[in-house]
C-alpha cells in the first residue's frame, strides 16, 4: 500500500476512534467516511454526518500534537509544485461557485486529550482567499516529503466551536 493510502487509512482511523465520538456527543448524526472517494476528489469531502435534519459534509483533518487555533490548508509541495493541493482547489471552488463541503474540522490528539475545532467550511475558506497575504505559512516535512501550508487563525473566521474530551 502506498504511503499517501496508509497516512488516508491513518487519519480516518485516528477520526473515527478519538473524534466522532466527542462530535456525536455534541452534535449527533451517523458519520460514514468518504475519502477517497468522488466525493473526496471532487469536493474535498472527507465524511458525512446524517441526522434527522439532513446531511452535512466535512472536510476533516488531524494532528497528532497540541491544539492550535488555527485551521490549516496545503499551498504545495516541494517536490511536486506544480500539482495543485488543497488551497487551490478550495479556492477554485469559492471563486467558481462550485459545490463545497458543509463544515470544516481540525482536530488535534495530545496528552489524552482530543480538541476538534469545527467552523462552516466556506467561513474558513472566505476567509483564506479574501485575507491571504495576511495569512502565516509553515512547512512540514514527513517521510522526505515537505509541504507548505497555509494557517487560517481562529480569531479571523469567527464561528469556530471547539469541543474537547478526554481519551
Amino acid at each position: 500500500m502506498s504511503e499517501i493510502k496508509n497516512n488516508l487509512r491513518r487519519g480516518q482511523n485516528r477520526f473515527r476512534k478519538w473524534c466522532i465520538p466527542l462530535l456525536r456527543q455534541h452534535l449527533g448524526g451517523h458519520w460514514m467516511c468518504v475519502e477517497g472517494t468522488c466525493l473526496d476528489r471532487e469536493l474535498g469531502v472527507d465524511w458525512y454526518q446524517t441526522h434527522s435534519d439532513g446531511k452535512l459534509d466535512w472536510c476533516v483533518r488531524i494532528w497528532m500534537s497540541r491544539p492550535k487555533p488555527h485551521f490549516t490548508g496545503r499551498l504545495y509541495h516541494y517536490d511536486m509544485p506544480a500539482v495543485e493541493l488543497e488551497a487551490g482547489q478550495r479556492f477554485n471552488q469559492i471563486l467558481l461557485g462550485k459545490p463545497t463541503p458543509d463544515m470544516s474540522c481540525e482536530a488535534f490528539i495530545h496528552n489524552n486529550q482530543v480538541t476538534c475545532y469545527v467552523a462552516p467550511f466556506r467561513a474558513v475558506w472566505h476567509c483564506a482567499l479574501y485575507r491571504f497575504s495576511e495569512l502565516e505559512t509553515f512547512n512540514l516535512t514527513r517521510n522526505n516529503r515537505s509541504t507548505k501550508f497555509i494557517r487560517i487563525p481562529h480569531s479571523m473566521i469567527g464561528e469556530v466551536d471547539c469541543y474537547q474530551g478526554t481519551i
